[in-house]
């Protein structure tokens, strides 16, 4: 069962790639780049750095579908803590993939379980917030065409 451990907020600053927001994570005591992709529904780590961290194989795989339909199938591993701030999981289920030599991973809504995340990109900084703490005040600028 994973195990989680902050007491409040933890805010970390941001890098882009491309489009996506990469954030800073450490695992074993490397530290890690991480994208954080709310819609992947869970965690890949890159495959290098599962093997680095002596992340546990499970002996299963899971199979999913990318966005453009593709069938893929990944094999699953137990891993050791692993933080962004102040916010660290241990025991986390994730996918291993080749994500290549600029990425060890991406975080899916299981490393945030109940918690609320925010991206200032403006501020470059990704907040993980505290159990139960709302967020108010977020402005959100949006265009509409039509």
């Amino acid at each position: 069962m994973p195990s989680e451990h902050a007491a409040g907020a933890t805010t970390v600053p941001i890098d882009r790639l491309d489009h996506f927001v990469r954030v800073p994570a450490r695992m074993t005591g490397e530290e890690l780049r991480f994208l954080v992709d709310t819609g992947i529904g869970f965690i890949v780590v890159n495959e290098s750095v599962a093997s680095r961290s002596g992340a546990e194989p499970l002996g299963e795989t899971y199979t999913g579908r990318r966005m453009t339909g593709q069938l893929i199938e990944v094999p699953l591993v137990r891993l050791p803590t692993l933080s962004v701030g102040d916010w660290a999981v241990a025991g986390l289920v994730a996918g291993v993939a080749d994500l290549g030599d600029e990425l060890g991973g991406v975080l899916g809504p299981t490393f945030f379980e109940d918690r609320v995340v925010t991206t200032d990109i403006d501020a470059g900084t990704f907040t993980i917030h505290g159990p139960g703490e709302t967020v108010d005040g977020v402005e959100a600028r949006v265009r509409v065409d039509y």
